[in-house]
């Protein structure tokens, strides 16, 4: 029994003399990696090194003084020997990228810096240059969403996404530019001047033609973000290809103004959509009831110029709109808004 209580004791003892010249060793490589004395810091940590596995802690220093000193395949075999391990390795660890990348390694670059926002969850200043630099060669889209989630939508932001849209249009990356294009025109939405800057990118991606974006996929995340801003509008409206081929002019305005009701569109857009001529014969019965349901928000504008819009449409076009009045009246003016106050009642004398 005692001799065991003394084998322990001397175990015991044994490795806290080991954890004390550990730590000793690691700290006089930390003072020559100060010192500037990089070449003697692997002299000093070779116990460490030499461990199966090897030490973490020396590792990185080993690599640090190797990035330091220029030792570029030594630093990368470090860097190896650190992924191999399990242990979380400091931010100084993001120089492992730049070694890779000066080794001609482009991938495992950009595999190091997904590596290191792997296991750095924070908002540092590696963190966003990390980030930064993973966005500006078109990286994933969920990159550049934690960088704004980090870092905030300032303009330095925006110009990073923009780039990063561009980089993802030249790669092809469709998926991704869907995915970014549709963060960014949430995330500045209500950036007028910011809004136009994606508008434009997005129209340069419809001249592209690249495969998976499409006019018409383009136009469904302008549509879903009920964009009202007249210069984004009339951008999108006037640049090659327009709204695509499922949707005409007048229809991807009403599925607008149906977007944002209540609120109206500016009035030459609100006025635009109201052109039964833009719609394929066959549609302008449903499109007509569509237009029609959207009365009691322009009589409750102050700007009576939508509610004189509405009648100047009824005027054009009464039959559509009001079920049996050509057989009640001539299309007239005066009959037609006789047959409109008989038919929907005094709530809609706006409408004179």
């Amino acid at each position: 029994m005692i001799e065991g209580w003394k084998a322990g004791l001397a175990a015991g003892v044994l490795a806290a003399c080991l954890v004390t010249a550990r730590g000793g060793v690691l700290e006089n490589a930390r003072a020559l990696l100060s010192a500037g004395k990089h070449g003697d810091v692997d002299v000093v940590l070779a116990p460490l090194l030499s461990q199966t596995p090897p030490s973490l802690d020396a590792l990185l220093l080993s690599f640090e003084a190797a990035v330091a000193d220029g030792r570029l395949y030594a630093a990368e075999r470090r860097a190896m020997a650190v992924l191999d391990g399990n242990g979380k390795p400091s931010a100084s660890f993001l120089h492992a990228a730049d070694v890779a990348g000066k080794l001609g390694k482009d991938g495992v670059r950009r595999d190091r810096l997904v590596y290191f926002l792997q296991v750095e969850p924070g908002a540092t200043p590696q963190v966003r240059n990390a980030l930064a630099e993973l966005c500006s060669e078109g990286g994933d889209a969920a990159f550049f969403i934690r960088y704004v989630k980090a870092f905030g939508p300032d303009a330095d932001a925006l110009d990073l996404g923009l780039l990063c849209l561009l980089r993802q249009r030249e790669g092809g990356r469709s998926a991704e530019y869907l995915k970014l294009a549709d963060y960014l025109l949430g995330a500045w939405e209500k950036q007028p001047n910011a809004l136009r800057r994606v508008i434009g990118e997005l129209a340069a991606a419809k001249r592209a033609n690249v495969y998976g974006i499409t006019a018409d996929g383009l136009t469904e995340l302008i549509l879903a973000h009920g964009i009202t801003d007249e210069r984004c509008v009339l951008d999108w409206m006037w640049s090659p290809g327009g709204w695509g081929e499922t949707h005409s002019t007048c229809e991807a305005l009403l599925a607008l103004q149906e977007k944002t009701i209540p609120a109206l569109l500016p009035l030459p857009l609100f006025r635009a959509f109201m052109n039964l001529h833009g719609v394929a014969p066959g549609d302008r019965d449903a499109f007509a009831k569509r237009v029609w349901a959207l009365r009691q928000a322009a009589m409750q504008s102050t700007n009576t110029a939508y509610a004189c819009a509405m009648g100047d449409q009824l005027d054009a076009g009464i039959a559509r709109y009001l079920a049996g009045a050509a057989k009640r009246s001539p299309l007239v003016r005066q009959n037609a808004l006789a047959a409109l106050l008989e038919w929907s009642g005094p709530n809609d004398t706006a409408l004179l």
